[in-house]
């Protein structure tokens, strides 16, 4: 299966709602979706940090880094450690490597 670029959000989405239910539980996960109008700023990135950030406050860094690791296992691209995290750029760097691919048109 491929993914467009597009689908980005999409699966950012997805991917926050699976780190969220993992991490809070299902109910928490509703809620804090719901709460933080999270299917509003999915195609802003940075937005996204800082709803979280809102309530999460200093367990924002290890939901993020949950969030990442889902979306490169949604895209089949291996997790590699980072000596310092930053969520939106782990995110751009995902969506270079959907460019790329599309460009290619990679099949996963």
């Amino acid at each position: 299966m491929s993914y467009e670029v597009h689908d980005l959000s999409r699966l950012l989405g997805q991917s926050t709602e699976h780190a969220l239910k993992a991490i809070i539980g299902e109910g928490g996960a509703k809620v804090a979706f719901f709460h933080l109008k999270l299917g509003e700023c999915l195609d802003d990135v940075g937005e996204t940090g800082r709803r979280l950030t809102l309530m999460f406050k200093m367990g924002t860094p290890v939901l993020e880094k949950a969030i990442v690791k889902e979306l490169q296992a949604r895209l089949g691209v291996p997790a590699k450690e980072q000596p310092t995290f930053n969520f939106e750029d782990s995110v751009e760097e995902l969506r270079r490597v959907m460019v790329t691919r599309d460009a290619k048109g990679y099949q996963r």
